[in-house]
């Protein structure tokens, strides 16, 4: 009886591991696009400066 108990426990242990490993991910993934969004809009906004004043250059 013991070792039908702990076999159970031990599949109820690996899947709340699967699924907390599973969130975890989800979670991560949220922060990096968050990061990378912040990112690539402030990279993207000083090349936007950048070619506004290359242009104005050639104007002049």
């Amino acid at each position: 009886m013991d070792k039908v108990l702990g076999i159970i426990i031990f599949v109820i242990a690996c899947f709340v591991i699967v699924k907390m490993w599973e969130l975890l991910e989800t979670v991560i993934a949220g922060i990096l696009r968050f990061f990378g969004g912040l990112i690539g809009g402030a990279f993207t906004r000083s090349l936007e400066k950048y070619e506004e004043s290359k242009n104005q250059e050639n104007r002049d």
